[in-house]
Formats: structure tokens, C-alpha cells, sequence
């Protein structure tokens, strides 16, 4: 669970690093974040995974909120945190 929840946190860092000039509207449209990772399970098995992040500031210190409403699957530990799992 500790490490689940410390995943958003550092996808936003990660947006912030990759992406300093980000912009919350382009061309009247508001910029979201699809962000797909790859884990491994406790049980050796393997999964992707989708975060939601949107643009709420513009850089040169962008804001990023995430999308709690995202999860596929609320009620585990991954949708708890807003996170959807992409089956293979």
C-alpha cells in the first residue's frame, strides 16, 4: 500500500521534470496526461498500469493534478489510488 501510494507522487515529479514549460490550455483546449508504467507483481507476474494527470498551472513551475476518478476498479489497492490496470 505505502508504495502504491507513492506512485502518483512521483509521476507528478516526473511531469514536472520532463515537462517545465507544460501549459494548462493550448489552442483553447485543456492538456491532460496519460502516463502507462510497467510492474512487477508480488507473485512474479507482470502488469502495465494508466495514471491521469492533468495541467492546472503553467510552467515555468507547472501544476499537475491527478485524476482520482480514473481507476477502473476502485475497490484495490491500484484504483484506490486512482490508477488503472491495462490487461495484456
Amino acid at each position: 500500500d505505502k508504495i502504491w501510494s507513492r506512485i502518483p507522487e512521483a509521476i507528478e515529479l516526473l511531469l514536472k521534470l520532463k515537462y517545465p514549460e507544460a501549459k494548462a490550455v493550448v489552442s483553447g483546449v485543456e492538456v491532460h496526461y496519460y502516463v502507462t508504467f510497467y510492474t512487477y507483481e508480488n507473485d512474479l507476474s507482470s502488469n502495465y498500469y494508466t495514471i491521469h494527470f492533468q495541467c492546472t498551472k503553467d510552467g515555468p513551475d507547472p501544476e499537475f493534478t491527478q485524476d482520482l476518478e480514473y481507476a477502473d476498479e476502485p475497490e484495490t489497492v491500484y484504483g484506490k489510488y486512482g490508477m488503472r490496470r491495462i490487461e495484456k
